[in-house]
């Protein structure tokens, strides 16, 4: 987590970024990266599976794919939310997946 601020600035001007692996780097708040995802206008894959990201975060990826509607995968398993975080960010999402 110590990285991630450097990271999200680092990532913010790669504007040909198509895909991010973040994939195992024990991240917890990836709050910040996400809003750097949003000045990426060609991204189309995030994989920030087995981090330890939790439920306070969905709403930030929510809000990130609501804009980012050209995005096809983000990868968020082997993380750490509940249920309920779950519940809600398909809630949420639904009526952008099947809108």
């Amino acid at each position: 987590d110590e990285a991630v601020p450097s990271l999200a600035e680092s990532l913010g001007s790669c504007q040909n970024l198509k895909k991010v692996n973040l994939w195992g780097n024990m991240l917890s708040n990836v709050a910040e990266l996400i809003e750097a995802f949003v000045n990426l206008p060609i991204l189309t894959e995030v994989n920030t599976g087995n981090n330890s990201i939790s439920d306070e975060t969905l709403p930030t990826i929510a809000a990130w794919l609501r804009v980012r509607t050209a995005v096809e995968e983000v990868w968020l398993y082997g993380n750490r939310f509940s249920a309920e975080g779950v519940r809600d960010f398909v809630k949420t999402m639904k009526g952008k997946a099947y809108g």
